[in-house]
Parts: C-alpha cells; structure tokens; sequence
C-alpha cells in the first residue's frame, strides 16, 4: 500500500498536503491523545489473483491519513476494507457448509463414541 508519509529522524515533521508529510519515525506518548484527521478519506483499489483458481479480483480499501498536533508522528488509519464479488462468493460458499461435522474424525475418531 502505497503512502505519502516518509519516516526520518533527521529532518523535522512537516506536511505538504497532499503530496508528502515528513514524520518522526515512533510514536511519543502525546499521540495517544493529540492526534488529528488530515483530508478526508482516501481510497485505493488493488488488483489480485486467487492463488487456487486464479480469478483476477479487485479490493478497495478506505484509509485517512492521522497527525499528532504535537510532535508530528503520522500514521494511516485503515477506515474499512470492501472486498470485492469474488470475496464475497467464496465467502457465503465457505458458510454454507456445516461448521462441524456430527461425525468425529481423525485418528481420535473411536475414542469418543
């Protein structure tokens, strides 16, 4: 996932909105309060293949990117992750079949009846 924040300790936080922000690289303990959206949210889609059917599909992913007003440290905050009609098919597949099965199996199979 591509990000326009660059993580240096030699340089000073700076933010050019939208191309580049300059951030320390860890976080200082004002982050866990001080921290604030910059923009509005983002998306980016990307383009995969299933390792088993190799079915082309697509996922979008929503993020924004969070600044500390104090020291600078910025992260990007994934919002939601919409995946994409193969997903979604394979996943009502995978919860149409039963969660377990009423017959034990393996090698404790004969243990429990």
């Amino acid at each position: 996932m591509a990000t326009i924040v660059r993580y240096r300790d030699d340089k000073p936080a700076s933010v050019k909105w939208p191309t580049r922000i300059v951030s320390p690289t860890h976080a200082s303990r004002c982050c866990l309060t001080r921290m604030v959206a910059l923009g509005g949210l983002q998306s980016e889609t990307h383009a995969h293949v299933h390792y088993e059917s190799n079915q082309k599909y697509t996922d979008t992913v929503r993020f924004q990117y969070m600044r500390c007003v104090t020291c600078g440290f910025t992260v990007k905050r994934i919002v939601a992750e919409e995946p994409d009609a193969f997903t979604f098919a394979s996943l009502r597949k995978a919860f149409q079949q039963p969660m377990f099965s009423r017959e034990p199996a393996g090698a404790y199979a004969g243990r429990h009846r």
